[in-house]
Formats: structure tokens, C-alpha cells, sequence
């Protein structure tokens, strides 16, 4: 065996089997696929695990391209391309990306979005019926209790 088979050979097999895997962690979010440039600004503003905090991706309008971030609990925000900077807005403040401060305070705000929960648990919804069984717990009085009206009241009433 002389030394290019060995070498044609060896490269045949490093090739099979090093061959990256095309494995996208963004799979999930359908426009990215076409609209790449929101990976990075994503990052910066959440994390490079995004996807795991974004619900959807939506792109709202074409000019300037405004697309709107669904989160996992249902609350949203909105980013801008203006060709130079980004925008994001969050809770109807805008923030500008060009400068460090506002993604920052941007970050910040889409930190809070991120707590508030908007689903409510089947076990904290109360029934009408188990409202009355709560208010006839501990109380032997009927409803129809004799309640003055103003025909049982005196007519003048006289100091004490």
C-alpha cells in the first residue's frame, strides 16, 4: 500500500465520518429559516437559547420590517429593522439598540415580561357553586333575618 491510497483513503473516512450535522436548535421558529438576521439580535436582547423562551416569531409588517415575538406565557414585543439599528419595543417603550444602555434597559424589560404568567390554573378557578357552600360554612342564621325597614323605625327621634 503506497502512501496516496493510504492518504485518499484516510480522507474518505474522516470525511463520512466527520461530517457535520446540520442540527438547527432554531427549527422551531419557521422564520428564521428565511429572516436570519433576528438570531443575533435576539441573543444579545435574551440569550442564545431564545427558542426556548420564544412561542412564535411573526412578521407584522414589510417596511420597516416590524416583527412581533410571541413568549411562552403569551406576552409579546415588537422589534424593528430600521436598515442601520434595531428597535425594540416592549410594553409600548421603545428602545434603541444602537446604544448599550437602551439593550440593556430592552433586556431588562423583556426579563420582566418574561415572569409575568398569564395561564390560571384549573384549581384556582371557583366555582358559583363553591362560593355558597363557602358562605354557609359557620353561620347557623338564615338569610331571612328580621332586617329593620323604615316602617319599623319611630317617627321622631328623641336624644338619649
Amino acid at each position: 500500500m503506497n502512501k496516496n491510497i493510504l492518504r485518499n483513503l484516510i480522507r474518505k473516512v474522516v470525511t463520512t465520518k466527520l461530517k457535520p450535522t446540520r442540527s438547527n436548535k432554531y427549527a422551531g421558529i419557521k422564520i428564521l429559516e428565511t429572516h436570519s438576521e433576528l438570531i443575533p439580535i435576539l441573543s444579545d436582547l435574551m440569550t442564545p437559547d431564545f427558542h426556548l423562551f420564544t412561542e412564535d416569531i411573526e412578521w407584522v409588517a414589510p417596511s420597516p420590517k416590524t416583527y412581533r415575538v410571541v413568549l411562552k406565557n403569551k406576552e409579546f414585543f415588537y422589534l424593528y429593522d430600521l436598515g442601520r439599528s434595531w428597535v425594540a419595543q416592549v410594553s409600548g417603550k421603545k428602545h434603541y439598540l444602537l446604544n448599550l444602555g437602551e439593550e440593556t434597559m430592552a433586556a431588562k424589560a423583556i426579563s420582566k415580561l418574561l415572569r409575568f404568567t398569564t395561564a390560571v390554573e384549573e384549581e384556582e378557578i371557583i366555582d358559583s357553586e363553591e362560593v355558597s357552600d363557602i358562605g354557609d360554612m359557620g353561620d347557623d342564621t338564615s338569610p331571612e333575618e328580621d332586617i329593620p325597614t323604615g316602617d319599623d323605625l319611630p317617627d321622631e327621634l328623641t336624644p338619649a
